[in-house]
């Protein structure tokens, strides 16, 4: 089986394994009637915060995997980011296909790695090894690849079923898809946020009123939201606001609130 190493800031290395040790070593394990569609996540320690040591920890996994991988179908990629572009753990995707059982290839894992004494999946080492189902082959490749483009590009490895061409176009429309999810999440966080400012805002303008009925609350509700912000009236949210200011005020208990469900 061969598999090609790609770092896009380096020129691309073609890693060769004899075909024939890969056969002896897949017909040892536990085999599946179809194609099993794995999604193995790995989360680098908190002091591996060296790019290269992650690099060289990733080649070490797909190492471990590799003999389980079925037509060399492996798309690896290195994330540094939430959805949100702010900074998560640095951990990895692999996502693969194979025909061994999955128990199988996770003892196989740690006995690899107690061999080889790297202490990857020992302690409070944090993995997981899923299974996809009703498998889109496409989006299932392009995900370990979301993060891989431009300034945010850190490290990609993937097997010979694929050309680089291929991992290109897929890495570009998974950057895409991404970019389009951070945006759509920091604007769900500003809505938030300025839904928040709202209802202090609101408190603070209904504390300054002479509100002595709960019709004076709605009316001055009412203002605040026309007259003050320039907003449309919205009567779900602003009787929202209404029981939620008769709460923090203790006008209302939460067990009168409850009743009125």
């Amino acid at each position: 089986m061969s598999f090609v190493y790609s770092d896009l800031e380096e020129n691309m290395n073609l890693i060769i394994e004899e075909e024939e040790v890969f056969e002896t070593q897949f017909e040892k394990t536990s085999l599946s009637q179809c194609d099993i569609y794995y999604k193995f996540r790995y989360t680098y320690p908190e002091n591996d915060n060296d790019l290269r040591g992650q690099k060289l920890t990733l080649k070490i996994l797909i190492r471990y995997l590799q003999k389980f991988i079925i037509k060399g179908k492996f798309v690896a990629g290195i994330e540094h980011f939430k959805s949100g572009m702010e900074d998560a753990k640095p951990h990895v995707h692999i996502h693969f296909v194979s025909r061994t059982k999955k128990d199988t290839i996770v003892k196989s894992l740690k006995r690899a790695d107690k061999t080889d004494d790297f202490n990857l999946f020992h302690g409070n080492r944090c993995y997981s090894l899923g299974i996809e189902v009703n498998v889109n082959e496409d989006k299932f490749f392009r995900y370990p690849l979301k993060q891989q483009k431009g300034d945010t590009y850190k490290c990609v490895q993937y097997g010979n079923y694929f050309t680089q061409e291929k991992i290109i176009e897929m890495a570009l429309e998974a950057y895409a898809v991404w970019i389009t999810a951070c945006e759509i999440n920091v604007k769900k966080k500003e809505k938030k946020e300025d839904n928040d400012q709202l209802a202090d805002r609101l408190f603070n303008y209904l504390n300054k009123q002479i509100l002595d009925t709960d019709l004076s609350i709605k009316i001055n509700i009412q203002k605040f939201y026309i007259d003050e912000e320039k907003k449309p009236f919205n009567k779900a949210t602003a009787l929202g606001y209404f029981y939620n200011y008769k709460i923090s005020t203790k006008r209302m208990t939460h067990e009168e609130l409850a009743a009125l469900w």
